[in-house]
């Protein structure tokens, strides 16, 4: 797929300029929060100092290690900041991920009791609705909002997304355990990617990217592909309510447990051969 080509600190400047003035061009509701949000671009060099000290500035988290991550959004009790660590993202993906960092940043802010509700369950290991339901819906709301704050997009590489689509459904439901995060990836494929939509317009029959799955989880999907359309099909699709999003929680319970059952019939079946 050719030579990645990394950016400078002032072409991050640049870029970063550029995505907030296209957010605010779609996104008209959220100009004073794209305004105010901070974003702080970071080498490799001294990130982890440098994030830990942004983290404290906002009363946030700080951590041992920076994660192999391109970007991250901190959510402190005085504020939220975006982190770009843009040596480690290709000159073609910056703005992509940087709107992406801004779906988190408008779904945390105006949901934000529902979030902490959520980190609160997270932090005390709860299996509950909502944060399993945000398991998929924090991604894939970012996603969302990254493919709609983009103008004239095209992918450089023909057939790229079809392959893409079909790398990320097998990741999510092919390995026995469920993902979340790839399959909330090609969810906003699915419903967002130009060369997605152009291929579902001419085949609406075909599921992209299910070329592997079996039988028996299509109709799962289905009902997540139908709570998920609903959710998005409005302007400002990254509020979502609780009820919501236990709505979402449930869906991704049924995709658990039946990669679960598949994985658990697929050892029993590895035994029987053992033992004859």
């Amino acid at each position: 797929m050719g030579q990645k080509h990394r950016i400078t600190k002032k072409d991050a400047e640049t870029y970063t300029a550029e995505v907030r003035e296209s957010i605010k061009k779609v996104f008209s509701s959220l100009i004073d929060l794209v305004d105010k949000t901070p974003v702080y671009l970071l080498s490799n060099r001294d990130s982890l100092l440098k994030r830990n000290q942004i983290a404290a500035e906002i009363k946030a988290d700080d951590r041992n290690s920076v994660a192999d991550t391109a970007a991250e959004v901190l959510v402190g009790a005085d504020g939220i900041a975006v982190i770009v660590y843009y040596s480690r993202i290709d000159e073609y993906l910056f703005n992509h991920y940087l709107r992406h960092e801004f779906g988190h940043v408008a779904f945390i802010s105006v949901c934000r009791d529902l979030f902490e509700k959520v980190r609160r369950d997270i932090a005390l290991d709860k299996d509950t609705l909502i944060r399993n339901g945000a398991a998929l819906w924090s991604e894939l709301v970012a996603e969302t909002f990254a493919y709609r704050a983009e103008h004239n997009r095209f992918s450089p590489y023909p057939g790229y997304a079809a392959l893409q689509a079909e790398k990320l459904m097998d990741e999510a439901v092919n390995d026995d355990v469920f993902m979340p995060y790839p399959f909330a990836f090609y969810l906003a494929m699915f419903f967002e990617d130009p060369e997605i939509l152009y291929y579902r317009d001419r085949y609406p029959n075909v599921a992209v990217g299910a070329n592997h799955c079996d039988d028996e989880i299509m109709p799962i999907i289905e009902k997540t592909l139908n709570v998920v359309v609903r959710l998005l099909d409005k302007d400002d699709f990254w509020i979502i309510t609780e009820d919501e999003l236990k709505q979402v929680g449930k869906r991704v319970n049924e995709l658990w447990d039946y990669c679960w059952h598949k994985r658990n019939v697929k050892l029993l079946d590895n035994l029987y051969q053992l033992l004859n």
